[in-house]
């Protein structure tokens, strides 16, 4: 039988094909798709997963810390970079022979080496963390190529915070550990901007987002530059220190303050510790204790009752009151002058000149009780500085409620009251700067490692606690304290000091002891006060008046400062003609270093031993010209046709 004329016919070669062709362009497709959701819509998750192929942990350790400066540029805290031994225990198969080859390089006992290596609870382990010396470096690397030990161990760079003055405001910087993690201090409080980014750092040429590359560090943390000036810590260290130890005290500080801007030129405390080997100093000697302590001021806080006062207009300061010839009855409780002094009637300019503990607690029942708590509070007592310091306190003022009558009578003279050192500087500040409360500034600008601003603090006024009227009359009052009255063993020829002496008794656990806490406040020129410093010694031995143990530590401080200021010293001294200017020692002057020099340009060698300034030169690259021996006193730049850089450093 025949087909049909018209069935249908396939072409089964042309089916194939077609098929063939359209699997082909699907497959592409679903590549091409694939591919785009790689490259494009999941790029990052890709990258990601591809870069844990090559990249390294970068630990804490080995991220160079931005530096510290004070507010001329001066480096205060610097890192530099060191070395550490890294031992792989799991690689030595004959310890005896491992330790006695080690031994030669390292003068590490022999014994010593091998109980380290079987005591060891980690595979891995530092047998030496952050040494300096070279020449142990380049012995170990020689080791690490010929000895059949070569597999054992690693000589690992790191780097470790250097402190080229040592002691210098050692409580201000705090100190860092092992692994460069900021303990305390300013170290502490800005660790997350100082340590810098810890990130992922690979090893593979072609990936340079990290850290590090071929184990360069290439990404350094921010830099602090402080309020401090580096000069005049120096000389609030070293008057305190002599201070406490002639009064045979347990301890003290002393704080020096812009009055106009709220900066903290220097905040010193007594018993000091090195931060470099900070592990060999106690708590107690590292803590801060301008701002972490608290004290019961005593008798300068009669400044903010007599301040109160007359801004509320109840007293003046010819307005009398009658101090009950010593001995003043409140309740249950009898109520004497310091000193068993007794005074009858007393202008409120001679309370203060005086300090009549009967006469400011008269002055304070004139404020009462809720005004006086109201102004007590707008002078920063009972808050927290704003400083950001771990550990500090607000302080104990009393509420309303708290104020019973003999309460109140005792906070009047500054007893039954807790208040910290840069609380009351700051407090004091408004008083003598025409009435403004300001924010206390330690840390002037945060900068990145190109030393651009990152973050710069300003002047910051809280709030006007009185008026400028009112500024100027205690004033007034306060230079009658130096000159006729406790505080005339903080007077500085033609420098104007104004001032409060404190000496208020220390409470213990069963009321008061017999123990002092001493105390002096002040600023000058009285005019418009360039500097407010206040000086508090602990428990001092034998004489305990404020007057005659802080007193004079103030006047040392202010008097080095004035010599270091010398363009301060013509304007606040040497334009008094009516008084006799100060006598001025005869001492090496000082390098001018600006703050408008760049950061690091010209290490201020000052202070350093020899061999502290010859570590500090290395690092920056400078040469050394050394007259002398001991510590450095003096220093000046030599110009030499090569372009070198060199300093000249003078020793005694």
């Amino acid at each position: 039988m025949k087909k049909p004329k018209h069935a249908l016919s396939i072409n089964w070669k042309k089916v194939k094909i077609f098929l063939t062709a359209f699997l082909f362009v699907v497959g592409f497709g679903m590549i091409a798709f694939r591919l785009f959701e790689i490259q494009v819509l999941n790029r990052e998750f890709y990258l990601g997963k591809l870069k844990k192929q090559y990249e390294h942990t970068v630990t804490n350790a080995n991220v160079m810390r931005g530096d510290i400066y004070d507010r001329n540029g001066v480096e205060l805290a610097s890192s530099i970079i060191t070395y550490s031994l890294y031992i792989n225990k799991t690689k030595i198969d004959d310890v005896d022979s491992f330790a006695k080859e080690l031994s030669t390089i390292t003068k590490i006992p022999v014994n010593d080496i091998k109980k380290t290596i079987q005591t060891a609870s980690a595979n891995g382990f530092y047998l030496i963390r952050k040494f300096e010396d070279e020449r142990i470096k380049k012995d170990l690397e020689e080791f690490k190529k010929k000895s059949k030990f070569k597999e054992c161990l690693e000589v690992v760079e790191e780097s470790k915070r250097f402190y080229p003055y040592k002691e210098l405001a050692s409580h201000v910087l705090g100190f860092v550990n092992e692994n460069n993690e900021g303990l305390e201090g300013i170290e502490y409080f800005y660790d997350k901007n100082i340590k810098g980014d810890i990130k992922k750092a690979a090893s593979a040429e072609d990936i340079t987002e990290g850290i590090m590359r071929r184990g360069r560090y290439i990404r350094e943390g921010n830099s602090i530059e402080l309020t401090i000036d580096k000069d005049i810590q120096a000389v609030a260290d070293d008057e305190l220190k002599k201070g406490v130890l002639k009064s045979r005290a347990k301890s003290g500080f002393a704080v020096v303050v812009d009055p106009e801007t709220g900066e903290i030129l220097a905040m010193s405390s007594y018993p000091s510790y090195d931060p470099n080997n900070f592990k060999n100093f106690s708590p107690q000697e590292r803590k801060n204790r301008a701002l972490l302590d608290l004290y019961e001021p005593g008798s300068v806080f009669k400044v903010f009752v007599v301040a109160a006062a007359l801004e509320e207009k109840v007293v003046g300061p010819s307005t009398t009151v009658f101090c009950e010839n010593g001995r003043y009855r409140v309740n249950d409780r009898v109520f004497k002058e310091a000193h068993m002094k007794s005074y009858g009637t007393l202008s409120v300019r001679d309370v203060i000149r005086l300090s009549s503990n009967i006469g400011s607690a008269k002055i304070a029942e004139k404020v009462g009780k809720k005004k006086l708590s109201e102004y007590l509070y707008n002078f920063g007592f009972g808050r927290k500085s704003g400083l950001g310091f771990s550990g500090e306190s607000k302080g104990i003022v009393p509420t309303l409620k708290e104020l019973t009558p003999v309460r109140f009578t005792t906070v009047a003279f500054g007893q039954g009251i807790s208040v910290n050192p840069v609380q009351t500087a700051m407090a004091f500040c408004s008083v003598v700067n025409g009435g403004t409360l300001l924010k206390p500034i330690l840390v002037r600008k945060v900068l990145d490692e190109h030393n651009n601003v990152v973050f710069e603090n300003q002047k910051e006024i809280i709030r006007r606690v009185i008026s400028q009227k009112t500024s100027e009359t205690v004033k007034e009052l306060l230079r009658d304290v130096v000159t006729e009255g406790t505080g005339k063993e903080a007077e500085i020829k033609g420098a104007f000091v104004i001032g409060k002496t404190g000496t208020a008794q220390k409470a213990g656990k069963r009321g008061y002891t017999n123990d002092y806490f001493a105390s002096f406040i002040g600023a000058f020129p009285k005019d418009k006060p360039k500097y407010v410093i206040y000086v508090g010694v602990d428990t001092p031995q034998g004489i305990t008046y404020g007057g005659y143990v802080a007193g004079p530590i103030f006047r040392e401080i202010g008097k080095r400062i004035l010599e270091l200021k010398g363009e301060e010293r013509r304007v606040i001294v040497l334009n008094t003609p009516q008084q006799p200017a100060p006598e001025t020692h005869s001492e090496a002057p000082f390098l001018n270093i600006t703050s408008s020099a760049k950061k690091g340009d010209t290490p201020d060698f000052r202070g350093m031993a020899l061999r502290e300034a010859i570590k500090v030169a290395n690092l920056k690259k400078i040469g050394l010209e050394i007259v002398g021996s001991g510590t450095v006193y003096y220093q000046e730049p030599v110009y030499s046709g090569s372009g070198e850089r060199k300093i000249k450093v003078y020793l005694q």
